[in-house]
C-alpha cells in the first residue's frame, strides 16, 4: 500500500501481473493463498479456557440508529423458497460403477453429453 494506491501480484497462467488500483478496492484471494496451522493441544486447552467478552451497544458507544436493524442500509423484502423446477431423479445401482454408467446413459439420451465409451 502506498498512499491511496495498493500493489497487488496476481496471479496468471503462465506468468504473475502486478496490479496497482486506487482505493476503495476489493481484493479477494484463492484459498491455497494461505497454509493455516493445526492448533497445539495446548493451545485448545488454554482457549477453552477462556471467556469471551459480550459487548454492548453501551459498551461501543456508538449510535443505535447505526447499529442493528434500524442501521442496516439492507432491507429485506420477503423470505420464500423457490418453486421446484424440474423433478430429480435418484439413480439407485449396486456400486458406484454401475451408477455412473446408469448416469452417463442417461446423459447421453438426453443429449446432455456425447455419447462414447466411458
Amino acid at each position: 500500500m502506498k498512499g491511496s494506491t495498493v500493489l497487488v501480484k496476481r496471479e496468471q497462467e503462465d506468468c504473475y501481473e502486478m496490479i496497482e488500483a486506487n482505493f476503495p478496492v476489493l481484493i479477494t484471494v484463492v484459498k491455497s493463498i494461505n497454509e493455516p496451522r493445526h492448533a497445539s493441544v495446548k493451545g485448545v486447552m488454554k482457549a477453552n479456557r477462556k471467556t469471551i467478552p459480550i459487548l454492548s451497544q453501551q459498551d461501543l458507544e456508538t449510535d443505535c440508529e447505526r447499529i442493528g436493524l434500524k442501521g442496516s442500509p439492507t432491507q429485506v423484502r420477503r423470505i420464500f423458497a423457490p418453486s421446484q423446477r424440474v423433478q430429480g431423479e435418484i439413480i439407485e445401482a449396486s456400486s458406484a460403477k454401475e451408477a455412473a454408467h446408469l448416469l452417463i446413459q442417461k446423459l447421453t439420451e438426453a443429449k446432455i453429453i456425447a455419447g462414447g465409451s466411458y
